[in-house]
């Protein structure tokens, strides 16, 4: 049933606009809080008539209460993190925004819980080395490409109309300011203690863009 609901859930996903963004707020010692939102709203109107008729593409839907389970077992899984607490996942059904949050005590501890976060959501469909990194005054963000340029071309042409339509963006809050850092995509805001990086998942998937970013207080 865990792999049915995964499946059915990804089946939306994949065949909606949406908008991920990723928030991460350092503290001078390394600990802080993530929070991962995905924001489906701009199809929300599909998305109710998808989940009214409770199928897409011929494959059956979770309800919500169904879902809502998942996102407790989402809980679970960041909380079994050593390093993490506090975690929530929530759901807007109105509004179709997910938003999944924790505090870590490092990002050694983020790195752990982002990657089995990952790894849950796509059911090991999709493997990402998130990574994140905070040591002598430097703080890094890095992953690696998601697909080949070649096998990006592969894709059905509404998998790659969704994923270059598809939004992720990036905050990095700090409480030092930003002396540099080596993004050229990426914005700093007037106070020089916050990051922000935009992009297309498309992008991002085929690596032409990298949100890869070291960031030096």
């Amino acid at each position: 049933m865990k792999k049915i609901l995964l499946f059915s859930f990804l089946a939306i996903f994949f065949t909606s606009c949406f908008e991920i963004v990723e928030e991460v707020n350092m503290k001078t010692n390394g600990a802080g809080q993530m929070v991962v939102t995905v924001n489906m709203s701009e199809s929300k109107e599909d998305l109710k008539g998808y989940m009214d008729s409770g199928e897409v593409n011929g494959m059956n839907l979770p309800n919500q209460n169904e879902l809502n389970s998942y996102l407790s077992q989402i809980e679970k899984t960041l909380e079994s993190v050593n390093g993490m607490s506090n975690a929530s996942a929530s759901a807007d059904f109105n509004e179709f925004i997910f938003t999944f949050a924790a505090d870590f005590t490092s990002v050694k501890a983020m790195n752990v819980a982002v990657n089995k976060l990952t790894k849950e959501l796509s059911r090991g469909m999709i493997a990402i080395d998130n990574k994140y990194e905070y040591t002598n005054g430097q703080f890094t963000r890095s992953f690696g490409t998601m697909i080949s340029a070649e096998d990006y071309d592969k894709l059905p042409m509404m998998q790659r109309f969704v994923l270059e339509s598809a939004r992720m963006v990036s905050v990095y809050t700090f409480s030092k300011s930003v002396k540099k850092m080596t993004n050229q995509n990426a914005e700093l805001s007037a106070d020089d203690k916050v990051v922000k990086f935009k992009s297309t998942l498309g992008d991002i998937a085929k690596g032409t863009k990298s949100v890869h970013n070291t960031i030096s207080f």
